[in-house]
């Protein structure tokens, strides 16, 4: 299958597996199948579309899952053109949903926009967490700082009607962290989404499907004033249930 106009939306940060080597995981959108889809492995010195890149993919399903969105990448070339945050945000918005929902529904990518959250930071395992390595594929080489690498990772907790950590594992975020060791604590992450509003891309694992991740996030300026529709969608369910009486 060839995919003329695929977006990359974002990318995990890289990982190690002694089966696989070191690789990333790219959530993307297609405007041809219009939803979204997981294409792996990327190659970390062959790949370089950056993030809102649009690029042509040659693309095939994977034999070892079996998640819907998900699509081995066997060729790509550069358009050499990105979608601006203006478009992004539209894309997003309409992938808007619950990992309750999510998992009812047996989808693997989606997108959260919540009203409330926090970010904690997590003293790592000293070795890496197997699940996480079963989403990415093969590499040869290590050349790139892995999420393992890292002392502490950032988990995003999530308040709604059932308490939820999701690990951040966007690339942007680990770079942050290796640029600034210095910097990096809850609150300092939490400052970059302050007073923004955030779509995070999610995914599933392939062997854990109820467990999930934030693939990337984007955070826009807060709107002034927000329609009752917006609010009712944004707010968690106890004040939902405030504002319909």
């Amino acid at each position: 299958m060839i995919l003329e106009d695929l977006i990359l939306l974002g990318r995990t940060v890289p990982v190690e597996s002694k089966k696989h080597g070191v690789s990333i995981c790219g959530a993307c959108y297609s405007p041809e199948m219009r939803r979204l889809i997981r294409v792996y492995p990327l190659s970390l010195n062959e790949f370089n579309i950056k993030n809102r890149g649009v690029f042509r993919a040659k693309l095939r399903c994977p034999s070892d899952d079996s998640r819907h969105e998900s699509f081995r990448l066997l060729d790509y070339s550069d358009t050499g053109t990105y979608s601006n945050k203006t478009e992004i945000k539209a894309i997003l918005s309409k992938f808007i949903d619950t990992i309750e929902n999510l998992n009812l529904k047996k989808f693997s990518l989606g997108v959260l926009n919540p009203y409330e959250f926090s970010i904690k930071m997590r003293l790592q395992k000293s070795t890496a967490d197997t699940r996480q390595l079963l989403l990415f594929e093969k590499h040869t080489e290590k050349k790139f700082k892995t999420g393992s690498d890292y002392p502490v990772s950032p988990y995003v907790v999530i308040n709604d009607d059932f308490q939820k950590f999701l690990p951040l594992r966007t690339w942007q975020i680990f770079e942050l962290m290796r640029k600034r060791p210095d910097k990096i604590c809850s609150s300092y992450i939490e400052d970059i989404f302050k007073n923004k509003n955030v779509f995070f891309i999610i995914g599933n694992h392939v062997m854990f499907r109820n467990v999930w991740l934030v693939i990337e996030f984007y955070s826009y300026a807060m709107t002034k004033q927000m329609s009752l529709f917006d609010s009712q969608h944004l707010q968690p369910k106890a004040v939902r249930e405030l504002l319909v009486g």
